[in-house]
């Protein structure tokens, strides 16, 4: 990508221009899927004020999916790797997490 401001042509920040959201589903049955997915970025500047740069990062986050009779829960690791990455200047991401789900269909 190229992430420009069209008005003074000036690169725009918090954008980089490299990036990749992949994903590989497996469905099990028809109510089951596992979902494996990987995020990418480049390098880019924090600040259109400072010369601050962000690093570039990936991470992993595998989620499972079932269906019941009365709803889905969803069992998520997210950061499978605790990989350290920052989106924003000063604020710290999560490490590795886990969540469990259950939605409730009425």
């Amino acid at each position: 990508m190229n992430p420009e401001d069209t008005k003074n042509n000036q690169p725009l920040t918090k954008r980089s221009k490299h990036k990749l959201n992949a994903d590989v589903i497996y469905n099990f049955k028809p109510n089951s899927s596992l979902r494996f997915n990987i995020l990418a970025e480049g390098t880019r500047k924090a600040s259109a004020f400072a010369d601050i740069n962000l690093g570039s990062y990936y991470i992993a986050n595998v989620n499972y999916r079932t269906r019941l009779d009365t709803g889905t829960i969803s069992l998520s690791m997210k950061n499978i790797f605790d990989r350290p990455y920052r989106t924003s200047h000063g604020y710290d991401t999560l490490d590795r997490s886990l969540f469990v789900t259950y939605t409730l269909d009425y």
